[in-house]
């Protein structure tokens, strides 16, 4: 067995994510005691043939060829942000929203008085971009999903108008940082920091909250790829399809990379921690001690339980603790 290991070792680059989960396969097979097994299979799936890293390599590379022609060498004149949209969407409307999309929707308003928040569902989104056939089709056919759906909006109307984009789940506990709205774009980075993800050697920006000048280059490049995907594809790739588009722009071309240089540097992190602490006991300390690092939180309305007590409890009953 270590003999094999060994060899393999040497010619992994070779194998493909799939064959190489056939192999994890056939070694543990013959493994019968399940917890011995299952920690055997974690080993190898990450000590020795780190499919995690190999699994997005493959879509990271087969990605690559959409974003072959959609360069985009924009020139604006930068727009203060109290002139630019706050971006939002809930398909079904605010009045079908769960308790904690509401909430998130109130923390946007009290810290964005100054600003318009142009909230999308899925009878008016077509009032402010257009979209090819292929993209609209595929999209009623059930191909493309309403989170992926929404990915293509977003960009439409960062591109068309620019602004901020703010997922629905997304609270405050502050003003944004006006760093941020100072950017030609700006996005979350994803570094090796987030506990959200297997592999991050292929994944650059979060796109769950981002901001834009009109006809930014980033973002009209990621749009004309996700274009070119769709046109060509009828099956999601990887949830974060989005994700590896943009990496893949910032690697091939020299000036997105610099634009992206230049943002505003924020790690993802931090963002997260509201959510991981939805099921701890609920202390104040804390809460204030993740706000000072944060006032942008990635929540969920996806949860199985409420406990009493706990972050999330707190939160849907005392919400003028957290914003």
């Amino acid at each position: 067995m270590l003999t094999f290991l060994n060899k393999y070792l040497k010619f992994k680059v070779m194998l493909s994510y799939k064959i190489s989960k056939e192999i994890i396969k056939i070694i543990t097979f013959p493994i019968f005691i399940k917890p011995i097994r299952k920690q055997v299979k974690t080993y190898l799936k990450y000590k020795i043939f780190d499919l995690p890293y190999r699994r997005q390599k493959e879509f990271y590379e087969y990605i690559l060829k959409y974003c072959k022609y959609t360069p985009e060498k924009n020139k604006s004149n930068f727009i203060q942000s109290d002139s630019l949209p706050i971006w939002q969407i809930w398909f079904q409307g605010e009045t079908e929203a769960p308790e904690i999309v509401k909430l998130c929707f109130e923390s946007i308003e009290k810290y964005n008085s100054n600003r318009q928040i142009i909230r999308l569902t899925e009878n008016n989104y077509r009032n402010y971009i257009d979209l090819p056939d292929y993209v609209i089709d595929k999209y009623n056919n059930g191909i493309i999903t309403p989170v992926h759906f929404s990915d293509i909006i977003r960009v439409c109307l960062l591109a068309k108008y620019g602004g901020t984009w703010i997922d629905a789940t997304v609270l405050l506990t502050n003003e944004i940082n006006p760093q941020i709205l100072k950017s030609n774009f700006f996005g979350f980075r994803i570094t090796q920091e987030s506990s959200w993800f297997d592999c991050h050697s292929f994944l650059t920006s979060a796109s769950w909250f981002m901001h834009a000048q009109p006809n930014n280059n980033i973002i009209c490049s990621v749009r004309n790829a996700l274009f070119e995907y769709w046109k060509n594809e009828n099956k999601i790739i990887d949830y974060f399809l989005i994700y590896f588009i943009f990496t893949g722009l910032i690697n091939k071309y020299s000036h997105l990379a610099e634009e992206w240089k230049l943002a505003f540097n924020l790690i993802e992190e931090p963002t997260h921690r509201i959510q991981s602490s939805f099921n701890k006991d609920f202390s104040l300390y804390e809460l204030n001690e993740i706000k000072q690092q944060s006032s942008i939180h990635k929540l969920t309305y996806r949860y199985k339980n409420k406990i009493e007590g706990s972050f999330l409890d707190i939160l849907l009953k005392d919400k003028e603790l957290f914003y």
